[in-house]
């Protein structure tokens, strides 16, 4: 409380010095400052809008300091005003511009102005063909700078058809031994789509062993290890130049 009404009494003292001794300097030079009259004052803090003072003593009769209250000027935001640094926008993020900030009052003493989020950089992605087993797809975009995906890709299922190519030839059947079919292997999957069969002998099917006819040299015999036989006209040979036919 005490405080509070001395504060209020250097108010009042202020504003009545301003309104009438300051217009009688004679008045406020003969004041003797009685032992009475002097109170003593509380130190008042500057801050970054209004002037203080230091501690001290003053007449409440005149309104004069008489001891110490030496004035404190207002700090106006000089040696406590940081720098907001400026932060480029992205496509993810806003950004903004560069401000400054007094660390006493928070004061802004430079607005910082917000630039809004870029735009993304859309590219295409490579597409994936589907193959056989595996599904593809369309490729959809993305950011080129965030990387984020911009449209989705639609996915291509397998398309099932195998590109054959035979990877174990066939083995004719004969009257003697059985015969493989081929097998085929699909060259993009690898895998096997007609797997080699053992098949049947075949009786229609001999292998001959052929020999010249002892009793006629223009026909061959060819006998089967099955029994069969056959005969075909004999090969011939044409004469070399200058030999006896």
């Amino acid at each position: 409380m005490k405080k509070l009404f001395l504060a209020m009494l250097v108010l009042a003292l202020t504003i009545f010095t301003m309104a009438s001794c300051s217009d009688n300097d004679d008045d406020k030079k003969k004041c003797d400052h009685p032992e009475d009259k002097i109170v003593e004052v509380e130190a008042k803090k500057a801050d970054c809008f209004e002037a203080g003072y230091t501690a001290g003593k003053m007449c409440t009769k005149c309104g004069k300091a008489v001891e110490g209250m030496t004035p404190i000027a207002a700090y106006n935001h000089v040696g406590t005003t940081v720098k907001i640094p400026a932060i480029a926008a992205t496509c993810e993020s806003a950004g903004q511009t560069e401000g400054a900030r007094c660390n006493a009052c928070l004061t802004f003493v430079k607005e910082s102005t917000i630039i809004p989020k870029l735009a993304h950089t859309e590219v295409a992605n490579a597409e994936v063909p589907a193959t056989c087993t595996k599904a593809g797809s369309t490729g959809g975009t993305h950011c080129s700078v965030c990387y984020n995906t911009i449209k989705e890709p639609t996915i291509v299922p397998p398309t099932g058809e195998h590109t054959l190519e035979v990877t174990k030839e066939a083995k004719a059947a004969t009257c003697q031994e059985t015969g493989l079919t081929a097998e085929q292997s699909c060259k993009v999957c690898g895998n096997v789509i007609e797997k080699q069969i053992e098949t049947q002998k075949d009786p229609d099917v001999h292998v001959y062993e052929w020999k010249v006819d002892e009793n006629d040299n223009t026909i061959e015999n060819g006998t089967c290890p099955c029994g069969a036989t056959t005969t075909r006209p004999a090969e011939t040979t044409t004469p070399e130049e200058g030999t006896n036919q």
